[in-house]
């Protein structure tokens, strides 16, 4: 998304590593660009992730030592 906002003269680097973007541009290309982050950014942390698994355990002699989860 950068390279689609940053100007012909601008040049960015990022550091997947360290989660660094360095850019290099105008002030106003780099106005959209922080802006664009700062979107994403928010995005990104209303995100969740909710699992959940439902069992119901049905005792017997057969499994008075466990339960079987492969069934």
């Amino acid at each position: 998304m950068v390279k689609q906002v940053i100007s012909k003269g601008g040049k960015y680097s990022l550091n997947r590593l360290s989660g660094s973007l360095y850019v290099k541009d105008t002030p106003a290309e780099i106005r959209s660009i922080s802006t664009l982050i700062n979107h994403f950014k928010e995005m990104l942390s209303r995100q969740i992730l909710i699992e959940a698994r439902i069992v119901e355990v049905t005792l017997s002699d057969e499994y008075k030592y466990g339960i079987d989860w492969d069934l």
